[in-house]
């Protein structure tokens, strides 16, 4: 059984790749770069042990387009071997898209990723950003009961009390959609499209985004345009 962690991820990507995809539709060029993914090589070995795909870019036309895997760890063969919360090193104006699929909440500095991620962007450049909404129609319920909710920062804790975070790794910073959405204006951000997908109950989507209102979805995913 694919754990339920495993099985959000899958749901949000699902709805990020459909995003990205109808941005890179019909274009060449472009400059992509898919922050916490890992290097094609990686994937197929993750593929081959049935492991989780993290890359919200897989499917895009390299032929046309490149893509550019960025992770901390490099054991993940990233293509730019790059730490999230310090200054990155890249120039400025440089990519067309930068995608962050549930990074934003495992870091300390979330206001300076967002403004490094404003600043390497071009004019015009997108952002694709997702991250769990701890203020869900489940979770909510999880909070008035005075427990906290699976996902949700633990202190020095993973997504439980008996699991202990490694360093670097756990939830610091709980989201939901104004807060998330006042982050990246505040970086200087117009916001263009926001989603999330859905409810999900032990491993299956019991009430879809389209029938519920947003915020009480389990993922928020955010579509923010540079100026």
């Amino acid at each position: 059984m694919i754990p339920w962690g495993e099985r959000y991820n899958q749901s949000r990507r699902l709805i990020m790749r459909s995003m990205l995809h109808h941005l890179v539709s019909g274009r060449h060029g472009l400059v992509i770069a898919d922050f916490g993914a890992q290097s094609i090589n990686k994937l197929k070995e993750n593929i081959i042990g049935r492991q989780a795909n993290y890359a919200i870019s897989e499917g895009v036309d390299t032929s046309a387009n490149r893509v550019l895997n960025v992770d901390v760890n490099p054991e993940n063969m990233p293509d730019i071997l790059m730490n999230l919360e310090e200054p990155f090193n890249m120039e400025s104006n440089y990519l067309d898209i930068c995608i962050a699929g549930d990074i934003i909440e495992h870091l300390y500095t979330s206001r300076q990723f967002t403004s490094e991620i404003f600043r390497v962007l071009k004019s015009g450049g997108s952002l694709l950003i997702s991250t769990p909404n701890m203020v869900s129609a489940l979770r909510r319920i999880k909070w008035f009961f005075g427990g906290i909710p699976a996902l949700a920062s633990h202190a020095d804790l993973m997504y439980g009390i008996d699991e202990v975070a490694p360093q670097g790794h756990g939830h610091i910073h709980d989201f939901n959609f104004r807060v998330l959405s006042s982050l990246l204006k505040r970086a200087g951000f117009d916001i263009v499209l926001e989603r999330t997908d859905g409810i999900h109950i032990k491993n299956k989507l019991w009430i879809p985004a389209l029938v519920i209102p947003m915020t009480l979805g389990d993922s928020i995913i955010i579509h923010a345009r540079k100026p």
